[in-house]
């Protein structure tokens, strides 16, 4: 007879919608309770432990509340004061108010936690407040809240862990967990481990802005697309926050983060797919196409090499001060390191290499029978054929500059993107291609095509390269100048090639966001089904389809009201306009402006940690 098995434990699931309701006493749920790390189970931050639900669900959940010792904590947490009464008192026209009317010894404990705040804000070592407390009393000695003052490392670093992180990352949190978002990814490395950074792009309507929010940090322990996915997916169930409010995904271009079928973002849009992909991160697109283009501007390497090996012979000392007394009278710059790693760093290089260049000739030509080997390929490579190909270089490159500073800034540029992406293919491609070429040509792509045709490109005097680099290619043999017209056909044409590979020229999703910019959505171009309607039906879970009409509605009632909204600045657009009477389009624009428009944010972040994981700050740990 065949053995009966144990039937598998059934139970309730947490459900986020308690957090909505009230406890037997008319405190509402969310104000004390949350989701515990294991499954089937509540904890309680009153009580600070864990309780189970499996069987009663909510009711658990106000059983527990019931309890005599959880009311006396809920009545111990009223009577105190919150972290943010604290700073009130050090605020320009309240504080004179609040300070009158707080203790000495409130005002002590605020100064305590304003500077725990700026030890943690500016990554100063905690051991400096052991001085800073001996000090601040004998300083100010007629200040009764300097006497007061009492935060040295040991209660600095309680301060910041056990008040201020778990205070901000509450704030944070809750923004997230009622408004939708964007998340950021990158993967970094940091003494041979992995770690990988999740950040958010979240409108606040209080400050007019889209903050960048932290939801965590994790090492990996698998670097796959699915390793990924379920840290993504971890660090959002572990603060609350609800996934379908994800509206896009940043990631740089790597396999692991954009492989068509088991990319991360692949794997992501299998259970989220109203996922907004807006092509990746455009910066590593045109830091990447710029890398290939300089190596076919010169396939040999040496422009590459004379860049390391100036660097390189003058990286010392007492060479540079030797190098700078045969300077002709030039600034004492230090030369730059070549990182490829960073974006369009290359061109800082090459204007200081251009700028110290006659002093380099001369330092080099005046010095005999040189026996170290980067001294000796220095003084060869200096020639006007090299010189010709950084000026080319230094006219050049600023084109992709422009784009990277501007999409490097925190605020909503996705307005910009698509427009600056098509300008910058645009200017590119009028530096090489015929003029009539150029007009007979209906779009980008086909003009991109038919710009590797040598028949379609400029002749060699009307080629762009700049009046210096011209001036030197004159002073070039026949020979060396045809190699030289060659090479920048060859820069053009591979730089045009990547780009128009990588970037998303042809995202309709990334051109319907336009309308963010308020000029646009209430100038006369104003497209609604090609902007705001497409966008829409994309954010299904902003908008409902059956909310379409009523958005139409509300965008005609803007357009022919006498708006004196500020339309200059799109955060604070989209932050005055009113939610009463526009509730569809307000939450649609506020939601538009989470789309990243790069991933800076996440790199900026992760440099942030490096600095971080370092012995000076052993005192987070």
């Amino acid at each position: 007879m065949p053995l009966k098995t144990k039937p598998s434990q059934r139970g309730t699931k947490w459900d986020n919608d308690w957090l909505q309701e009230k406890d037997n006493s008319g405190v509402l749920i969310s104000k004390w309770c949350q989701q515990d790390r294991i499954e089937g189970k509540a904890y309680c931050r009153a009580c600070s432990r864990s309780f189970s639900i499996m069987q009663h669900g909510i009711s658990a959940i106000r059983q527990h509340a019931d309890g005599q010792n959880h009311k006396i904590q809920i009545s111990a947490i009223g009577q105190q004061k919150t972290m943010t009464s604290f700073f009130s008192v050090m605020n320009d026209d309240p504080a004179k108010q609040a300070v009158s009317s707080t203790t000495i010894s409130e005002q002590a404990m605020a100064a305590n936690l304003r500077f725990s705040l700026l030890v943690a804000q500016k990554d100063l070592s905690f051991n400096l407040m052991d001085q800073f407390t001996s000090l601040l009393p004998v300083a100010f000695p007629d200040s009764a809240i300097a006497q007061q003052f009492a935060c040295c490392r040991t209660k600095t670093t309680y301060l910041v862990n056990e008040a201020l992180a778990p205070f901000a990352k509450e704030q944070m949190f809750d923004l997230l967990r009622k408004s939708h978002f964007s998340i950021m990814l990158d993967e970094g490395t940091k003494r041979d481990r992995s770690y990988l950074a999740v950040l958010a792009r979240v409108f606040s309507t209080e400050h007019q802005n889209v903050p960048i929010v932290m939801i965590g940090i994790k090492e990996l322990t698998d670097s796959t697309a699915e390793g990924m996915k379920t840290v993504v997916k971890e660090l959002l169930r572990e603060g609350n926050i609800p996934v379908k409010h994800v509206l896009s995904v940043m990631t740089d271009s790597c396999n692991a983060m954009r492989g068509q079928n088991n990319g991360l973002l692949a794997k992501l849009k299998e259970e989220l797919p109203h996922l907004i992909d807006v092509g990746g991160c455009s910066l590593h697109h045109v830091h990447n196409a710029v890398q290939y283009a300089v190596k076919a501007l010169d396939t040999s390497g040496e422009t590459e090499g004379l860049l390391d090996d100036v660097y390189n012979n003058f990286r010392f000392k007492s060479r540079r001060k030797a190098f700078h007394q045969t300077a002709l009278n030039l600034t004492e710059h230090a030369f730059i390191r070549r990182v490829e790693t960073r974006w369009l760093q290359v061109l800082i290089v090459v204007r200081r290499i251009l700028e110290q260049w006659p002093a380099l000739q001369q330092f080099f030509s005046n010095q005999q029978n040189i026996q170290n080997d980067r001294a000796r390929r220095i003084r060869e490579a200096l020639t006007d054929k090299a010189l010709a190909r950084l000026q080319f270089l230094e006219q050049a490159l600023p084109r992709c500059e422009k784009i990277e500073k501007l999409f490097q800034n925190e605020s909503t540029q996705v307005h910009l993107l698509s427009s600056s992406l098509d300008d910058l293919c645009g200017c590119i491609l009028t530096c090489f291609v015929r003029e009539d070429v150029v007009n007979e040509t209906n779009s980008l792509s086909d003009l991109a095509d038919r710009a590797k045709e040598r028949s379609n490109q400029l002749n060699n005097a009307s080629l762009v390269i700049g009046g210096k680099t011209r001036e030197t290619v004159d002073r070039l043999s026949p020979i060396d100048r045809i190699g030289f017209y060659k090479s920048v056909r060859d820069f053009y044409c591979e730089l045009v090639q990547r780009l128009f590979s990588y970037l998303p020229l042809q995202n309709k999703i990334l051109r319907a966001l336009r309308f963010v910019d308020p000029n646009y959505l209430l100038g006369e171009d104003f497209n609604f089904d090609r902007t705001v309607l497409r966008v829409a039906k994309t954010m299904s879970t902003v908008i409902a389809v059956d909310e379409l009409d009523e958005l139409r509605l509300e965008v005609t009632r803007l357009r022919v009201s006498n708006s004196e909204l500020e339309k200059s600045n799109p955060e604070k657009f989209w932050s005055c306009l009113p939610t009463a009477t526009y509730p569809l389009l307000s939450k649609l624009g506020r939601s538009a402006c989470c789309i990243p428009h790069g991933n800076a944010d996440s790199e900026r972040f992760l440099k942030w940690l490096a600095n971080d994981l370092t012995k000076q700050r052993n005192k987070l740990s």
